[in-house]
């Protein structure tokens, strides 16, 4: 019997290589020829598919969203919120903010309580400044703890400006105004950093001493501010915290650090200390141990800057860090573009269905000097 083709009579193997071009058995045309190989149509649906998955990104919310009760403080939110815009009145979630419900809710029960914590805060302010008698006064804002306070009263003031307005003046617009968004930028930074001021004094720069806890002033800027900061931004408004004003944090806190350090290294001196001349004693001293100053500066930066602020972060979401919805800040959406609120607790198919998509315009081609869109009728069209 002869032997098949392709067999070789030294007893390698008979394996045959499939052929470059390969025709069709039942006609033999070249019509269906594989010409680029046997990987083109497995290369040409993977840039479909990208090219796809680009176009879907655009004109749909992010995935996984669509149920933000189920969401709480999980890490796929932070990680959509890096990519989302850090004042846009559209959550990651499709839901819109209403922006005078969330920064500036009318009502004079609401308008009196802002009033209460504004002028406290604002006379803990006052009082700081008219009790420094050492010159020069511009000292007075070299700590951390005053400029914080000014930080946090210049807050409470637009808020309660915002509230003000909302009150005398009645709209129907749900939109985010220009103010709105400098108190919150300013919310971003005075809750966080009261947060930062209370700890950092009372577990680096508390002397020890209990006459210390009966100094109404001392206990209200470290420790009583920040209460009345967070009741007033996350409870009485709600305030919405976004991952990216975590940069706003960082450099505040940034700044403040490089100027101990101009401070320190042009001698500059603490009029109101005869013995040192750094701003806070044994905690940020560069020119005596600049290796201790930088470990607590690292500590300050990365340790209790973030921590300080994902706690807010937390607490501006649905629940609170003991994952309790009963008292949780819960933010303010706009229901189909109507003067009206939902909280994170309703429906959990809101978020999908606040969301519009925007409809995707068929491509169109040209023939026969005229437009038709694609996969439409050409054929009854007037040429």
């Amino acid at each position: 019997m002869a032997p098949k083709l392709g067999k070789l009579s030294s007893g390698k193997s008979n394996t045959k290589k499939k052929p470059l071009l390969e025709l069709e058995p039942s006609n033999g045309n070249m019509s269906n020829v594989d010409t680029k190989g046997e990987g083109a149509n497995t290369k040409t649906s993977k840039k479909k598919k990208r090219w796809s998955m680009r176009r879907k990104k655009k004109n749909e919310p992010v995935e996984n969203l669509e149920a933000p009760t189920a969401l709480g403080i999980c890490c796929g939110r932070s990680r959509a919120e890096l990519s989302h815009p850090a004042f846009s009145a559209r959550e990651v979630t499709g839901q819109v903010l209403n922006g005078p419900n969330s920064f500036a809710p009318a009502g004079l029960c609401t308008l009196l309580a802002k009033t209460i914590v504004m002028s406290w805060s604002m006379s803990l302010f006052v009082i700081g400044l008219l009790s420094r008698s050492e010159p020069p006064m511009a000292f007075f804002f070299a700590y951390l703890t005053n400029i914080t306070l000014l930080i946090a009263c210049l807050y409470l003031l637009l808020s309660w400006w915002n509230s003000l307005l909302s009150t005398i003046c009645t709209s129907t617009t749900t939109n985010i105004g220009w103010m709105h968004h400098i108190s919150w930028a300013l919310f971003a930074v005075a809750a966080p950093g009261e947060i930062i001021v209370t700890v950092g004094y009372w577990t680096m720069d508390w002397d020890g001493k209990l006459t210390t806890l009966l100094d109404y002033y001392n206990i209200m800027t470290h420790g009583g501010v920040m209460i009345l900061v967070l009741l007033e931004g996350l409870f009485i408004n709600r305030i919405p915290l976004r991952v990216r004003h975590y940069g706003l944090l960082a450099l505040y806190m940034m700044a403040y650090l490089i100027w101990t350090f101009v401070h320190a290294w042009f001698l500059i001196g603490d009029p109101t200390s005869e013995d040192d001349d750094a701003i806070y004693e044994g905690v940020l001293e560069w020119n005596k141990d600049p290796l201790t100053t930088a470990g607590y500066a690292a500590l300050f930066f990365f340790g209790l800057a973030p921590v300080s602020f994902v706690l807010v972060y937390v607490c501006s979401l649905y629940t609170v860090p003991c994952f309790c919805c009963l008292f949780g800040a819960r933010r303010r959406y706009v229901v189909d573009g109507d003067d009206m609120t939902v909280t994170a607790e309703d429906d959990a198919s809101q978020a999908s269905t606040s969301y519009v998509e925007m409809p995707v315009v068929p491509k169109k081609k040209k023939k026969m000097g005229r437009w038709f869109p694609k996969g439409g009728d050409e054929e009854s069209a007037a040429v």
